[in-house]
């Protein structure tokens, strides 16, 4: 009875399954999707930047728009480089007192706060939005999108960013993520740079 009563007390309590995840590296793209749908819409995120685009984002989004990825590169896109990966996003639009500021709207954002190419937007615009998971998430998509274990200097900059505070998820630990010890060393000591 009294097992009962906790259970329908704590349906009750529960949004959803949201509510109970713990995410970490190997939370499946799929349910990082469902977490990240309740996206508000609300143009927040995209009024100060724009989403990191990986190959398969870049062919979607020029085939969405009718135009070769060269174009697109050209037209819409700027170079960035995060944890050493070098990649594409979206312009970012700056307005003549903010131009000094590393922010601005990403090129895609209407004044109406609406996204141009909500069907085809990166996927990393699809998952990080503002919402509860949103921060987690974020990481989830650099662990699984830009920290590479054979790729020493993703390795180097991931080691930084946790050592400046940045945020990290259950099995981004750079022992987790490099389990050989003396591997790991040298790279951080530089010994492999490649």
């Amino acid at each position: 009875m009294k097992l009962r009563k906790v259970t329908e007390e704590m349906k009750e309590g529960m949004n959803d399954f949201h509510d109970y995840i713990n995410i970490s590296i190997h939370t499946p793209l799929e349910t990082i999707k469902k977490l990240s749908e309740n996206c508000k819409k609300c143009g927040h995120c995209c009024s100060y930047g724009s989403g990191l685009m990986l190959k398969d984002d870049i062919k979607k989004l020029a085939s969405f728009l009718k135009i070769s990825e060269d174009k697109l590169k050209k037209k819409y896109l700027e170079p960035v480089t995060r944890f050493g990966v070098s990649l594409f996003r979206p312009k970012l639009i700056k307005t003549k007192d903010k131009e000094h500021l590393p922010y601005g709207r990403c090129i895609f954002l209407t004044e109406n706060k609406e996204c141009k190419i909500q069907k085809a937007k990166p996927l990393q615009c699809k998952l990080t939005t503002c919402n509860k998971h949103g921060t987690d998430i974020g990481v989830w998509f650099n662990l699984n999108y830009l920290i590479d274990p054979k790729n020493p200097e993703t390795i180097r900059q991931w080691d930084l960013y946790l050592k400046s505070g940045g945020r990290n998820i259950p099995g981004g630990k750079l022992n987790e993520l490099i389990p050989d010890e003396k591997r790991l060393e040298k790279i951080l000591n530089y010994n492999i740079i490649r």
